[in-house]
């Protein structure tokens, strides 16, 4: 019992310290989340404006940093391959008036993916492409108080959107 209580103590402290979530198992199959601290930072959001109607794209977290002066900690998550959000994912009609809105003063940068409804990658740039069709897109984008900052998370935006 004093082991146990001394491992979660220390690995309690040093998620307070590298600002990561700590999860321990129990005697249920899903682990227990004992710490999770906000972020130094806004996460702001993503949306698609199209024909004057916002929508919401799919959210997903796709990597966290932090930078310490003993080194860095990195951690990628896996996100759902395309396949299988396709279905759950909105769709978007393309309308002249089309943008992606990055709403947060802590958005340190933006990169997208065009995917074609096969999942091939066609670009990784704006525009969509000129031919009717029906797109994936991806918008990642990294939050941070400063541009390479101190902690980090990266997340994807995913939409449908049909040209």
């Amino acid at each position: 019992m004093k082991r146990t209580f001394a491992f979660l103590l220390v690995m309690l402290l040093l998620g307070a310290c590298a600002g990561q979530a700590i999860e321990v198992a129990t005697s249920s199959s899903e682990p227990t989340t004992i710490f999770e601290p906000a972020p130094p930072f806004e996460v702001g959001s993503v949306t698609i404006v199209s024909n004057g109607v916002e929508h919401k794209p799919y959210e997903e977290l796709e990597h966290m940093g932090e930078r310490l002066p003993e080194g860095n900690i990195s951690s990628s998550m896996r996100t759902t391959p395309l396949e299988e959000l396709f279905d759950i994912l909105p769709e978007v009609v393309y309308a002249d008036d089309f943008e992606i809105v990055v709403d947060g003063n802590d958005a340190v940068w933006t990169t997208y993916s065009i995917y074609d409804d096969s999942f091939e990658l066609i670009d990784y740039k704006l525009p969509l492409p000129d031919e009717p069709g029906l797109y994936i897109l991806v918008t990642r984008t990294s939050w941070s108080y400063e541009y390479y900052g101190d902690s980090y998370l990266i997340y994807e935006y995913t939409v449908k959107v049909r040209k």
